[in-house]
This record gives structure tokens, sequence and C-alpha cells, in this order.
């Protein structure tokens, strides 16, 4: 067995677990967990990333031109929780945001008063930055908040199944 590569271990040991206790358990995890994103809006013509599908050599051709203007087009950021059956209300951030800037108008006005309308929530969000900078961290363990880790090279929310994601019930009208 050995010039197998088999050899003698000790079994790991489980509770027996039915479809129900799964179900059970996915339950829970869905009424306490709560997801965080942002996504930033060019509310000009275009925010740099427009694309045109030419063949090559067709560069200079005025059929692919794109005006833009010189000014600096106005952005805005836009943040959000939802959670099973609920949403934060949507926050407006205006220009680039740092950890300071995170804690102080998102966090403590918005995200944790939702947070105390849930039962024992667990809250995620990505590893932004500022997410996961020392002093956001030491905010969420200040302010008793238990944090689910963002899973190593993750994909980002909107590349999932749709079905996913469908627990949450978000309905954002």
């Amino acid at each position: 067995m050995r010039s197998f590569g088999l050899f003698s271990y000790r079994p790991h040991w489980v509770l027996p677990l039915t479809r129900e206790h799964g179900r059970n358990r996915l339950e829970w995890y869905r009424q306490r967990i709560v997801f965080s994103d942002e996504s930033r809006f060019c509310l000009g013509m275009h925010d740099g990333r427009a694309r045109v599908r030419r063949r090559r050599g067709e560069r200079r051709n005025p059929q692919f031109f794109v005006e833009r203007h010189v000014r600096h087009t106005v952005e805005v950021m836009v943040w959000g929780a939802i959670a099973y059956g609920s949403r934060s209300p949507l926050i407006f951030i205006r220009g680039n945001m740092n950890a300071q800037r995170y804690i102080h108008e998102v966090l403590e006005p918005h995200l944790l008063p939702y947070l105390d309308t849930l039962a024992d929530p667990t809250f995620q969000q990505d590893n932004a930055r500022p997410h996961v900078a020392r002093v956001t961290i030491d905010f969420f363990q200040h302010n008793d908040v238990t944090l689910l880790p963002w899973p190593p090279r993750s994909t980002h929310y909107q590349s999932l199944p749709p079905d996913f994601l469908d627990f949450l019930t978000f309905n954002p009208y």
C-alpha cells in the first residue's frame, strides 16, 4: 500500500448532517450576512473607459472619434449595504475615498445604525484599501462589528451568477 502512496490514518470525525441541517445552516447565514460595495459613476460624457469596435489602421477614422471636453467631469461614488430582506440607504460620496473618510462618512453615520437594526449581523466588504486599513479594522473591533473575511482571489459581486445572490431579495425601488 505504501508503494502506492497510501498510509494508515485515523479518520476525520464529523457530525452527520442531513439536507435539512444544510438548509437550516444556509438560512442562518443568509439572515445574518451583510454585504457592502461601492461604485463610481461619471456624470460627464464618459469616464475614459468608452470603447469602439474598429479594425486595425482605422484609429484616425472620424467615425470612431468621441469628443471630450478639457474640463474635469464630475464623478460620484455610491455606497450601500444589503442583507436578507433589507438594505441600507445609498450614500453619495464626492471625491476619493480613504480610510478616514470611510469611517467618518460611511461607517459611523450609516453602517453602524443599519447593523443595529439587524439580529446578530456579520459584515462583509471587499479588500479595497480603505476597507482593510489598520484604522478601519480597529474601528470594527472597537465597535464589536463581526467581519466575514473577503475570500482571497475572490471574484467581485457583479460577476457572480445572478441566482447566487437571489436570497438577498434586494429591491432598490
